[in-house]
């Protein structure tokens, strides 16, 4: 950003801008972390493969739960919720 455009920023604006790098800073460092711990991992192994070292998320990521079941939950959460009598009561002083 040139100098004129960080000036007309508000201090809220720029205190959002500040936190936002933070956070990209923090991502990067974390990066870093994981690709040394991984890099340490294959070369302490005899033949490493590449699902010892990293492992997709769509791989691992529970299945998603389908409109019927989730419906279905919310049925039985409701059910359940209908046992207690949770009418506020208002105290007359």
């Amino acid at each position: 950003m040139k100098p004129e455009d960080v000036y007309a920023l508000t201090p809220r604006e720029f205190h959002i801008l500040i936190q936002a790098q933070i956070e990209r800073n923090e991502d990067e460092f974390e990066r870093k972390a994981i690709e040394a711990i991984m890099r340490e991992k294959a070369h302490r192994e005899k033949k490493p493969k590449p699902s010892d070292l990293y492992k997709r998320a769509s791989t691992d990521s529970p299945k998603k739960k389908t409109v019927e079941e989730m419906a279905e939950q919310a049925k039985h959460t409701a059910e359940w919720l209908s046992q207690f009598d949770i009418a506020r009561k208002e105290v007359n002083e």
